[in-house]
């Protein structure tokens, strides 16, 4: 899978045109071979900060949609004043994609860097052992890692949860703390993780 994650800074008052905005955005990407699904996220710690992730089978349908007359289409209705300032974009592959069990739309978002890229089996396989101790645990409903195209070196993680409530109790565990202990030191850094909620979303 391939994932396009981007982050929209809306202005006051037009939070709700750019939900709008990005469902219709999505609605247009479905209609074109190689859509898998998208989601819009609304920041926990903001009323104006969103993200939207829109994940497709492989890099080859995402260029497929920016070269159609549906994404034409889309960019030219872009209207004046939704933004205070210009989403930025990352473009990553899709490296684990772990689910659980139920629904929940409690995201949380987390960007990994590696000491060395080159230890990119060894932390995988950490991490297929994180996602197993994690579904065991209970309330998680999809783990996915993706890898940055632009730097092999970071990875974004992305938690969704049945609630918060099973996020806290998750990391708060004896489960995940002794996973913990058995990271190499220095393997990678952890950056600060955001919450989001999933309040629109559309499939293929």
């Amino acid at each position: 899978m391939y994932l396009n994650y981007e982050v929209l800074p809306a202005n006051r008052g037009r939070h709700f045109d750019v939900e709008e905005r990005l469902v219709s955005g999505f609605m247009l990407a479905r209609q074109l071979p190689g859509f898998v699904e998208a989601q819009v996220g609304k920041y926990l710690g903001s009323s104006t900060l969103y993200i939207a992730v829109r994940r497709w089978q492989d890099k080859a349908s995402f260029e497929g949609w920016g070269k159609s007359a549906e994404r034409q289409q889309y960019a030219a209705a872009r209207p004046a004043g939704l933004y205070s300032s210009e989403p930025k974009h990352w473009f990553l592959d899709e490296a684990l994609d772990t689910r659980g069990e139920g629904q929940g739309n409690f995201v949380v978002s987390t960007e990994f860097t590696l000491s060395d890229p080159a230890r990119w089996d060894e932390f995988l396989a950490l991490r297929r052992d994180h996602d197993r101790v994690c579904v065991d645990f209970g309330g998680i409903v999809a783990l996915r890692h993706y890898r940055d195209t632009a730097d092999p070196a970071k990875v974004r993680f992305l938690t969704r949860c049945r609630s918060r409530l099973a996020y806290e109790r998750l990391t708060a565990g004896t489960e995940i703390a002794a996973w913990r202990g058995r990271v190499p030191e220095g393997m990678f850094t952890i950056g600060d993780s955001q919450f989001f909620e999933v309040v629109r979303e559309v499939s293929a």
